[in-house]
């Protein structure tokens, strides 16, 4: 398993990068382009599952910290 850092390094760069995705895609101009707001819907509902995931194998080693971070970089932005 990773470190404690590791793991905080890894989120956050997965919360930039997917801000920096959700900040640079323009508008959708024709009804069948995605949206910004379905754009980080999809990504929350894919993030979330992970989480749910983790925590099924983890129970009582969950790194909730991590969790936190990576939903407070996704909010916060």
């Amino acid at each position: 398993m990773s470190s404690p850092q590791q793991r905080f390094k890894t989120v956050d760069a997965f919360s930039s990068l997917v801000v920096m995705l959700v900040k640079t895609i323009p508008e959708p101009a024709t009804s069948g382009a995605v949206s910004k707001v379905t754009l980080l819907n999809r990504v929350l509902a894919i993030t979330v599952l992970v989480m749910f995931e983790v925590f099924q194998h983890m129970k009582h080693q969950f790194p909730q910290k991590v969790v936190f971070s990576s939903l407070s970089s996704l909010f916060c932005w």
